[in-house]
C-alpha cells in the first residue's frame, strides 16, 4: 500500500516543528521575534537553494532559486545581486582558548594520577615541568600564551595565582560570556542537526546517533543521572579526542583539503514528563 504524499509532508512538518520549538523559545526569551527570524531563514533558503544548484550543475538563476525555495523573484533577484551581504556564521575568538583547554584535558602529560587535569606553572623556569607557555606553544603558535591565558581568564575556565595556572573546570562552553555561548551553542547543534538530517535523507549506512530515554525518576535520581553521565561522557570525548589526535598527527603531510573533519557530542535534557509537546 502505497504511502500518501500529504501524509508525509505532515509528518517532516511535525518532526520538523518538534526540532525548532525549543530555539522559537529561546529566541522569544532573547528578544529576537518572527520578523528577525523570518529574515534570517530567507537569507538560509537561499544560500542553501543556491548551493543545491551547483551540486547539481544547474545554472543559478533568479527563477531557478524562486522555484526550489519558494520564495518571489524579487528577492532571490536581490540576492544574486549581493551574494555575500552578510555571513550566517557566528565567529568566535576563543577557539585557541578551548583548543588548549581540549588538549590540557586529554593529553596524558597534563593529567594527574587520578587522570584529572593538573595545575602547570606558567612558565618553566628551568624545572622541567609541564608549563602553561609549552601547552600553548604547542597548540597554537600564532599567539602568545599571555594572550590565551587572558582569553582563558576572560572567560572564567582558569584561575592564575602564585605563576600557577589552574583549570577551574573541565567544560567545553564557557559559563559567563554570552557571545562564546552562542557560538559554541550554533556549532554544536548545527554538527547535531546535519548527522541527523543525513541520516533522514541517505540510503546508506547511517551516522552513529543514538539517544536513551526513560520516564518516572525524581529529582534526587536525575541527579545520581547526571553525575554518571558527566564523568562516563568526559571520558568518552577525551578518549575520542586522543585517538583523534593521533590519527591525525600521521596526516601532516597531506594537504587540508583533502582531510576529513569528525565531531562527538554528548547531551543530557531532563523535565517534567508532562512537558513536552
Amino acid at each position: 500500500m502505497k504511502k500518501n504524499p500529504e501524509n508525509k509532508s505532515l509528518l517532516i512538518s511535525k518532526a520538523v516543528s518538534k526540532v525548532i520549538r525549543p530555539l522559537v523559545r529561546m529566541l522569544i526569551n532573547l528578544g529576537i521575534d518572527f520578523r528577525d527570524f523570518s529574515e534570517s531563514a530567507k537569507r538560509i533558503y537561499l544560500e542553501e537553494s543556491a548551493e543545491a544548484l551547483n551540486e547539481g550543475k544547474k545554472e543559478v538563476t533568479s527563477s531557478a532559486l524562486s522555484i526550489i525555495s519558494g520564495i518571489h523573484r524579487k528577492d532571490t533577484s536581490s540576492f544574486l545581486k549581493n551574494p555575500n551581504v552578510e555571513s550566517t556564521e557566528i565567529v568566535t575568538g576563543a577557539s585557541a582558548a578551548m583548543a588548549i583547554v581540549s588538549e590540557w584535558i586529554s593529553n596524558p602529560d597534563y593529567l594527574n594520577e587520578l587522570n584529572k587535569p593538573r595545575p602547570l606553572v606558567y612558565f618553566d623556569r628551568g624545572t622541567n615541568e609541564e608549563s602553561f607557555t609549552a601547552l600553548s606553544s604547542k597548540v597554537v603558535k600564532d599567539i602568545r600564551a599571555k594572550t590565551v591565558l587572558e582569553e582563558l581568564l576572560r572567560l572564567d575556565l582558569v584561575q592564575f595565582k602564585d605563576e600557577v595556572v589552574s583549570l577551574k573546570q573541565e567544560a567545553f562552553i564557557p559559563q559567563t560570556d554570552f557571545n562564546e555561548k552562542l557560538s559554541f551553542f550554533s556549532k554544536n547543534i548545527s554538527e547535531h542537526i546535519q548527522a541527523a538530517a543525513t541520516n533522514v535523507q541517505s540510503q546508506q549506512p547511517p551516522y552513529f546517533e543514538r539517544s536513551a530515554f526513560h520516564d518516572g525518576l525524581n529529582e534526587e535520581d536525575i541527579k545520581q543521572i547526571d553525575a554518571f553521565v558527566r564523568d562516563k561522557g568526559m571520558s568518552l570525548l577525551k578518549d575520542a579526542y586522543r585517538m583523534a589526535e593521533e590519527l591525525a598527527s600521521k596526516n601532516e603531510h597531506i594537504e587540508k583539503h583533502k582531510l576529513g573533519h569528525i565531531a562527538l557530542g554528548i547531551f543530557l535534557n531532563h523535565r517534567e514528563e508532562d512537558k513536552e509537546k
